[in-house]
């Protein structure tokens, strides 16, 4: 028979990530004199996430949100920080716990056409994670294909066509289907519907939600359109350069944004109507680099309400004192929807 996840002791959380931080070192060549530097990438990054709960996180690119969930999914090796999966340190897993722990977190990717193999038939692509795990026996693993073509609204013939005969929309539910095959606890969708139309966009959002029911499982949802992440999430997380300035619950969050960068990336969200005006500031200037990052906020430089403690202290992620689910790392943070008012 298949085999099916272990009966274990269910903690309220399923994943808690504590303090994770990702620099990339390199060579700078500049002048006479090579300088080794680090790309910082991911700075003192946490959060956590419960069973069942699907989670935004929000930024712009190379904001450090991918390489945030490549390290929960093991694709890359943290700098520093812990992973905690239902209570117990990835890092401090032996191999064999590693092997089990990794089948039970799994990875959705954004660009359809490199995540799968041209040279591969969708029945060895979703069969490849079973074989990979020495689970079923031939017959058990194409019922399992079968089973899971029919979950993601494929048709029972496309296990035997390649994934370039197939839409954009559908090659995302091979891959959602991949990401299943193994019945895992927690998938990471990296920009899951970023490349599709819209309307195929909100058939793979409600996908997998409908799916997300069925299997009883978390999601890390990585996105930068904020209309795809109210659809989808009931918590999110702000990212701006390698760190989170914002997270609350999704409503919470676009009702009553507290940090600067937070409203402007709202403020960016079109609206259907010529006779509506932009009432936010627009950001000004490039992010910083994350090689040479600025003393203080790292939003300082494109802040519309900079003031000089900002460009000398860099504020924590603390709660909003009447919404203690809502926290912000923003020293103006009880003045920023008097000052756009």
């Amino acid at each position: 028979m298949l085999e099916s996840r272990g009966i274990m002791a269910r903690a309220t959380q399923l994943l808690d990530v504590r303090g994770l931080v990702k620099h990339f070192p390199f060579v700078q060549r500049r002048g006479f004199f090579p300088k080794q530097v680090a790309l910082r990438a991911v700075d003192d990054v946490s959060f956590s996430l419960a069973r069942k709960e699907v989670m935004g996180l929000v930024g712009e690119s190379g904001c450090g949100k991918t390489t945030t969930g490549k390290m929960i999914a093991g694709l890359l090796s943290p700098t520093a920080g812990e992973i905690f999966f239902e209570g117990e340190n990835l890092a401090g897993l032996s191999t064999d716990k590693k092997r089990i722990v990794r089948r039970r977190i799994q990875m959705v990717f954004q660009d359809t056409v490199s995540s799968l193999n041209p040279r591969m038939k969708v029945g060895a692509i979703l069969q490849e994670p079973l074989l990979v795990n020495h689970i079923g026996a031939a017959k058990e693993r194409r019922e399992r294909v079968a089973e899971i073509l029919d979950e993601v609204g494929l048709p029972p013939d496309s296990s035997g066509r390649y994934p370039h005969e197939f839409s954009g929309g559908q090659r995302q539910r091979i891959g959602i289907g991949r990401a299943l095959i193994l019945r895992p606890d927690l998938i990471i969708a990296d920009e899951p519907v970023s490349a599709l139309d819209v309307s195929i966009q909100a058939q793979i959002i409600n996908l997998l939600l409908e799916l997300r029911d069925t299997y009883q499982i978390s999601m890390l949802f990585i996105a930068h359109d904020l209309s795809v992440v109210r659809a989808a999430c009931e918590r999110v997380a702000i990212m701006y350069l390698g760190r989170i300035v914002e997270m609350g619950d999704t409503e919470s969050i676009f009702a009553h944004p507290l940090h600067p960068y937070t409203r402007a990336l709202l403020s960016a969200v079109p609206v259907p109507d010529p006779a509506v005006k932009l009432s936010v500031p627009p950001i000004t200037d490039e992010a910083s680099s994350p090689v040479n990052l600025p003393l203080g906020c790292r939003f300082a430089a494109r802040c519309p309400l900079v003031m000089p403690l900002c460009r000398h202290a860099e504020p924590e992620l603390v709660s909003e004192r009447s919404e203690p689910s809502h926290s912000v790392a923003c020293f103006l943070y009880d003045k920023v929807e008097m000052a756009y008012e």
